[in-house]
């Protein structure tokens, strides 16, 4: 399949219908109605989609490989990502960090969306984010890697008043809360 999207319309309920193997996070319901530009290109279980999607909770861009099950045991991708100002507290998404205001641009590339599950290594920068209550400026992630609970991986944080610095970040259980101690 090659389809294109023009000023199109969707609601992740209707994906549901369309993709009943799938367990999608029950927060991505509470997005509404989307708007949608953009293509998809190959088959049901296994496409590339390359979309501007736009919501009330914020905007995604994609140019993801997608394969769904049954074709792979979860979904898995690899790709590129950009948010603008996703409100996942709005959502009431089960992650493991509040943002009220996400703004990521870099590439991922795992298998698996629910947390605790999800195999995922990722590259890239949150700018102008709200987490946790907390203003970041600028944080670059090198090797990040999500493994179920545990979350390994170089940052870089970009501090307008102190030069870039490096830190690691590991989490050992499923704690739901971060402390980022700076000094």
């Amino acid at each position: 399949m090659d389809i294109k999207f023009k000023d199109s319309q969707f609601r992740f309920g209707e994906l549901k219908q369309l993709m009943p193997q799938m367990n999608f996070p029950p927060w991505l319901s509470r997005f509404g109605t989307c708007r949608i530009d953009g293509k998809f290109l190959g088959g049901i279980n296994d496409f590339v989609v390359n979309a501007e999607m736009t919501s009330a909770y914020g905007n995604l861009s994609s140019n993801l490989h997608l394969i769904l099950p049954p074709k792979a045991k979860l979904i898995t991708y690899d790709g590129w990502i950009s948010t603008q100002n996703i409100n996942f507290e709005a959502l009431q998404a089960d992650l493991p960090i509040h943002s009220r205001n996400f703004n990521f641009e870099g590439t991922i590339k795992g298998s698996g969306t629910e947390w605790g599950k999800m195999n995922a290594d990722i590259d890239g920068k949150l700018r102008n984010s709200d987490i946790e209550g907390f203003l970041i400026d600028e944080l670059f992630t090198k090797e990040l890697k999500i493994r179920g609970y545990h979350i390994n991986g170089g940052l870089d944080v970009v501090d307008k008043a102190r030069p870039p610095y490096v830190w690691k970040l590991d989490l050992p259980d499923s704690s739901q809360h971060f402390l980022w101690w700076v000094t």
